[in-house]
């Protein structure tokens, strides 16, 4: 159910997940994913719906339902500015890392920068490491890293980024983040100039065909499946 809820999310589609307690002895409690509002559903009706036709007339049916009604949006118009003067401002880096306010993450994101550079790559997937432990995310250019094209002093030709790209997207799949079953988050960015930008953009695309060909030979699809977790880009 948590899968679906999660594939909803992806769709756009708000949900709600819980567990619906059964009340008859010889049944057990199940767990149900929710479509309550009609706004909802009918995404759910035009982007997926069902294959069997008694259950899509159902569900064409339940949009003449006034169901729950999300409340108007209303905007705020600032009155008033006022200015305090210089004030001091703080640092809150801790000695541990982690940013908690009453054991809420307040820091959510991370913006890193990587060089052409072996040590400089490394550090990327180690400081990635440590942001995805503490449960955030985070983001990076690699716009500096030489291209796949580019011949190297000592012979032969350079990695390029998006071969990087596979380490750092391994470190993320090995890394839970916070320690619970939410992936790691992470954003990549490639200069449109960049000679290797044509790999970039077509990298997760060609992986994702692996795993469907995997799906269809039987391999689980499930968002943490075999298939999904045997490719790469997914982070």
């Amino acid at each position: 159910m948590e899968d679906v809820h999660l594939l909803l999310l992806s769709r756009g589609i708000y949900s709600r997940v819980f567990k619906k307690a059964e009340k008859r002895e010889d049944r057990e409690d199940t767990w149900v994913v929710s479509i309550s509002y009609r706004s909802e559903r009918t995404k759910f009706a035009q982007e997926i719906g069902f294959v069997a036709a008694q259950k899509q007339d159902k569900l064409l049916e339940s949009l003449s339902f006034a169901g729950k009604t999300p409340g108007s949006e209303r905007a705020e118009r600032v009155v008033a500015i006022t200015c305090l003067g210089e004030e001091d401002v703080y640092d809150i880096q801790t000695a541990s890392g982690e940013y908690l306010s009453n054991n809420v993450v307040v820091h959510n994101c991370f913006i890193l920068s990587v060089d052409d550079e072996m040590n400089s790559i490394l550090d990327w997937f180690k400081n990635e490491g440590v942001i995805f432990k503490g449960g955030s995310g985070a983001g990076i250019n690699v716009s500096k890293i030489r291209s796949s094209k580019e011949q190297l002093s000592g012979g032969g030709y350079a990695s390029g980024p998006v071969s990087f790209m596979r380490g750092a997207d391994s470190v993320a799949g090995s890394i839970k983040s916070g320690g619970t079953t939410r992936r790691a988050a992470k954003m990549v960015v490639l200069d449109a100039d960049h000679p290797d930008v044509r790999e970039f953009v077509w990298c997760k695309a060609k992986e994702e065909k692996k795993a469907w060909a995997l799906g269809e030979a039987g391999y689980d699809m499930g968002l943490n499946g075999e298939a999904w977790q045997s490719i790469q880009f997914q982070n």
